[in-house]
């Protein structure tokens, strides 16, 4: 039981820190921005989803979720990492 915990808290890390680097990251703006420019078409209301941390926490956690292995429902792991990226304060 302790092992399962612990893998869903690994991927709720994971999710939350990956999350953080491609949507927040001054070491990704580069690529960030090239990538929106080679995706207008992605762009809703103003918002491309490389800047929207559900977004892309949402990708991000199914990615994980993928990888680690099919252990839990994924939309945990991308509410508790999506919880955890908008408690930033800035």
């Amino acid at each position: 039981m302790i092992e399962v915990i612990v893998d869903i808290v690994v991927q709720i890390f994971a999710a939350y820190i990956v999350t953080l680097a491609l949507v927040a990251s001054k070491a990704l703006k580069r690529p960030r921005e090239i990538f929106k420019g080679l995706t207008p078409w992605l762009e809703i209301a103003g918002r491309h989803p490389a800047d929207c941390r559900l977004c892309t926490g949402f990708w991000v956690s199914i990615a994980v979720w993928i990888i680690a292995g099919v252990t839990v429902n994924p939309f945990l792991i991308w509410g508790a990492s999506y919880f955890l990226v908008t408690q930033e304060r800035k």
